[in-house]
């Protein structure tokens, strides 16, 4: 951040990390609310408990009666695409837990703990109720895993929460400046090719497209990695790039593109491929979009308002 700037102002801000910056009397405004945290954390835990108890893995029923529950499932073996899997999505559930149980501006070991634990505990729960899921297979091996990954999940939450804040007020600051701006949208469309050229076109299946993300959930990690992160980076770019040229008017745009890409995309595949429609891409570029309204409105400039006399 260049601190010689004279234009440029930058102090302690409110919260431990994020730093008050004004640039020509603009201000930065802060990364998230804390009712944005809150929100996002458990959008996450919703996401991760759809992800282990939704249809996702089922081809017949989704739900039978269970005889004898066990309250203590048995240690299966697993395999490495399981694992991985696990291990990411628990480091996610690790930091939400971290967020939602930590203090505004405070980091200690009881909210560790109490994450750590929260976690842990939503994991032996969904393995639990796993039994009653013919798609499934309830293994205390996951909640070893799933530990694991929470713990380092909560061990990250603060270095990575007091970084993004960092890199907030950098990004700002250069986007005041007209050069650096041009300078970052092209490396962003120059990104955004690349992601579109690399999206899967892979077929789904009749009976798996309906559900979201089961497709992908019965794949490797790999390829589910793939999947799922390749159209989200490709539809997140093309709204920051909306945003970032149109400014205000970004974020409208941004959801008529996307509404078109999508769209058009699922309407090619059916007639001209004869793929059936899925509502994954919908949704990925509905979560793409919020994020990016959300992230252009933490980078508008706040005008600073002059003292009260």
């Amino acid at each position: 951040m260049p601190a010689s700037d004279p234009t440029l102002t930058v102090r302690a801000g409110d919260r431990h990390g994020d730093l008050r910056v004004v640039v020509r009397g603009a201000v930065k405004p802060p990364v998230l609310s804390r009712r944005a945290i809150r929100g996002l954390c458990l959008a996450c835990l919703t996401a991760v408990a759809y992800g282990t108890l939704g249809p996702l893995g089922t081809v017949g029923p989704w739900v039978v009666p269970v005889e004898h529950w066990q309250l203590v499932p048995p240690y299966v073996p697993t395999n490495l695409d399981d694992l991985l899997t696990n291990f990411a999505v628990y480091v996610p559930v690790g930091i939400a837990f971290r967020l939602l149980m930590r203090r505004r501006g405070q980091a200690g070991s009881a909210d560790l703990v109490l994450g750590f634990a929260l976690s842990a505990a939503l994991s032996y729960v969904t393995e639990v109720l796993q039994q009653a899921l013919p798609g499934r297979v309830a293994s205390m091996t996951d909640v070893c895993v799933d530990a694991v990954a929470a713990l380092t999940g909560c061990l990250c939450a603060v270095p990575v929460q007091r970084g993004l804040r960092q890199m907030h007020s950098l990004v700002f600051v250069r986007l005041q400046s007209r050069r650096w701006r041009r300078a970052i949208i092209v490396v962003i469309a120059a990104i955004t090719i690349a992601t579109v050229a690399t999206m899967p076109t892979a077929e789904l299946d009749s009976a798996l497209g309906w559900v979201p993300f089961k497709a992908q959930f019965q794949a490797s990690f790999r390829v589910m990695l793939a999947d799922i992160l390749l159209p989200f980076a490709t539809y997140t770019l093309l709204a920051l790039l909306c945003v970032l040229v149109a400014r205000d008017r970004g974020p409208a745009i941004a959801l008529l593109l996307l509404a078109g890409l999508v769209g058009g995309t699922e309407c090619l595949r059916v007639l001209a491929g004869g793929h059936f429609a899925g509502t994954t891409p919908a949704l990925l570029a509905l979560i793409a979009w919020v994020l990016t309204a959300r992230i252009w409105r933490s980078l508008r400039p706040q005008v600073l308002q002059p003292p009260r006399s």
